[in-house]
């Protein structure tokens, strides 16, 4: 396995990245699909919905830290 901080680093800028490099796989793909939604209804509905691609990706980055 990866180091937890690089793995976090990777999963703040692509959501779910950093659980798959954990063996979290399932997981990971769940938060990238999201990610990529997210990233859709951006191209979508204009920069409005940026705040919330940085929350989720504060999430993805905090959640991939806390894999034992």
């Amino acid at each position: 396995m990866i180091d937890s901080i690089i793995a976090t680093i990777l999963s703040f800028f692509f959501p779910g990245i950093g659980e798959i490099i954990q063996g979290e796989q399932q997981k990971g793909v769940m938060m990238f699909l999201i990610a990529v939604i997210i990233w859709c209804l951006i191209v979508i509905f204009g920069p409005y919905i940026w705040i919330l691609e940085i929350i989720y990706s504060l999430y993805a980055a905090y959640d991939t830290y806390n894999i034992n």
